[in-house]
């Protein structure tokens, strides 16, 4: 198994699996990925896969800011 391929599914499960977005430290705890999660959420963003506010950046799957 490709590990960064497993966490960033884990990252998307998370997220899709929340009713609310979350911070990157709650992303943290409910994926169990530290050294790789900035990384893997940076170009999660840059591809436009999930969407990240510019404050306490809370991160959410194909939500918007109203």
């Amino acid at each position: 198994m490709v590990k960064s391929a497993e966490r960033t599914v884990r990252i998307l499960e998370a997220l899709a699996a929340s009713p609310e977005r979350l911070t990157l430290s709650e992303l943290q705890k409910r994926t169990g990925s530290r050294s790789s999660l900035h990384a893997l959420m940076r170009t999660l963003v840059e591809l436009k896969w999930i969407e990240a506010d510019t404050g306490s950046r809370p991160t959410g799957i194909g939500r918007t800011r109203c």
